[in-house]
């Protein structure tokens, strides 16, 4: 059994640092350090935390640069992606900051007609200490993601990276120890290893998991966490899918593919992007895609030199990765069959019909007619989850916001301007009883 792994640089095979297989023993030695923050991470006003993440940030914007060479070295992205990426995570933050305190506020709760004297609030609460468990395609936003809403919502983090994008994940939280050398250890630890290091985790005394990585891994890791009774929150990383109608803006269509299918984008190469082509314009797109195949996203090298980042080389001619073209008979025979299909993300494109195609979809996460699905949902307010059988569970927007916490009701006593409840005064006599009935009766039997 192998006790440590190294990140490698995936142009050169360079070691980008060595990391060591934690197993149980380290987790549960994780986990001690984060229940041990919990009270006082828990105790903080959501206003307190945010301002912890927006001195993270500000470290994490500093070392930009380097993060985003990191993991362009690490995962293979190109450093354009990279740098997206990073200016995604950054962003996300800025967008928890904002959104954290709406979303988790206390909020009091209407009486019924039988207890007004009573009054309810309903608060947001933390699970306590959640593990985040990312494997499969190399994306630093999507797990910061899950990271910046736990952490928002008053819980302690321990995040275990997949074996590529380990040291750009290390990195990521080591800044949030430079921008807080004073906090607690345990508020956010880093876990490396395999995915025996994910089963671990999801078997040890932690109060939610959230897995984001392959289908197959995330069944050992809910198994895990089933038979520990700990709550989980799974979303695979599954090939994107994209469906080219025939009204469909072809050269749009095929440089999103191209950018879906370039090396390191599109996850594991077993997996390739999925397009389904509607049969009129299947020839159309397959040169189309030939066309855009090697040319460069301006959008990615223009935010890369607006930051004063450098664009590398590897920008200037991208090649596009396998790519699986799907058709059928007649379009309507590709859309049910799309239907069907279990996939997390599709990209629909048509000129025309695209919004009601979107609808027919059970996709969780739909775009129309945009130039590349991956800048979907860049400022962080949207939900990001999969549905049915695929996986369950949001981690971002304001409803991951509240994944991460539990509801409390709390129910007292108020003070009326009578001593006795009004509905109290009306039952006490006869004819009180008789009006209440009716009443009722008006309210309830004659809709």
């Amino acid at each position: 059994m192998r006790t440590t792994f190294d990140a490698v640089d995936r142009s050169d095979g360079t070691v980008l640092g060595s990391f060591p297989v934690q197993g149980e023993a380290e987790v549960h030695a994780a986990l001690a350090w984060a229940h041990e923050a919990a009270g006082a991470w828990a105790g903080a006003s959501v206003g307190a935390r945010c301002r912890v993440l927006r001195s993270w940030r500000g470290e994490l914007w500093r070392s930009s640069s380097r993060l985003a060479e990191l993991l362009h070295r690490e995962s293979g992205l190109g450093f354009d992606d990279a740098m997206l990426e990073v200016l995604r995570t950054v962003e996300h933050l800025r967008w928890v900051e904002g959104h954290a305190g709406r979303a988790l506020a206390t909020t009091s709760v209407a009486r019924g007609l039988l207890s007004p004297e009573l009054g309810s609030t309903s608060a947001w609460v933390p699970e306590g200490v959640v593990g985040v468990v990312s494997s499969g395609r190399p994306s630093l936003y999507a797990a910061a993601s899950a990271v910046a809403c736990a952490l928002a919502a008053g819980n302690t983090v321990v995040l275990q990276p997949g074996v590529r994008v380990t040291a750009t994940l290390v990195a990521y939280v080591e800044a949030f120890a430079s921008a807080h050398p004073d906090a607690p250890a345990g508020v956010l630890q880093v876990l490396t290893g395999d995915d025996a290091t994910a089963v671990a985790l999801a078997g040890a005394p932690v109060d939610r998991v959230c897995f984001l990585g392959a289908p197959v891994a995330g069944v050992r890791v809910s198994t895990a966490a089933a038979r520990a009774l700990v709550p989980v929150t799974v979303v695979p990383v599954l090939a994107p899918v994209t469906l080219v109608a025939p009204d469909a803006d072809l050269d749009v269509a095929a440089a999103a593919v191209a950018r879906l299918a370039r090396p390191g984008r599109a996850g594991d190469q077993d997996a390739p992007p999925e397009v389904f082509v509607a049969p009129s314009v299947l020839d159309d797109f397959r040169a189309a895609l030939l066309r855009v195949g090697g040319e460069a996203s301006g959008r990615r090298g223009a935010v890369a030199r607006a930051l004063g980042r450098r664009s590398g080389p590897a920008e200037l001619a991208s090649p596009t990765g396998p790519v699986r073209v799907e058709t059928a008979p007649a379009f309507e025979v590709l859309l049910e069959r799309l239907q069907a299909h279990p996939s997390a993300q599709v990209a629909v494109h048509s000129a025309r019909h695209g919004a009601h195609l979107a609808s027919l979809l059970s996709a969780a996460e739909v775009t129309v007619n945009l130039p590349g699905a991956s800048y979907a949902g860049e400022g962080g307010g949207l939900p990001r989850e999969a549905l049915g059988a695929r996986g369950y569970g949001p981690f971002a927007g304001e409803t991951g916001l509240r994944t991460f916490a539990r509801t409390r009701t709390t129910t007292r006593k108020r003070r009326l301007p009578v001593p006795v409840a009004p509905v109290e005064a009306l039952l006490a006599t006869p004819p009180g009883r008789v009006a209440t009935r009716f009443a009722l009766h008006v309210r309830h039997s004659l809709d």
